[in-house]
């Protein structure tokens, strides 16, 4: 499983279409993430970026700069 698709999958399985959520709510399950990647040493970095990928793809939309997102589809 890549990144992008289980971070994907996280927010999918979490939010519904249209839903709010924080960054800070990823975060919360970091020991998740980290155990799907424990020879990654730079968790919280990574899942920005993959936020900021799905961003782009249109999947998420980026509300302020505290963190808040909307899953889009």
């Amino acid at each position: 499983m890549t990144w992008r698709s289980l971070v994907r999958a996280f927010i999918q399985d979490r939010w519904d279409v249209g839903t709010e959520f924080r960054i800070d709510n990823l975060y919360a399950e970091l020991g998740m993430f980290e155990r799907a990647y424990p020879h990654n040493h730079h968790v919280r970095e990574k899942l920005r970026q993959v936020i900021q990928l799905l961003r782009d793809d249109g999947e998420i939309l980026f509300l302020d700069d505290a963190g808040l997102y909307k899953r889009l589809r």
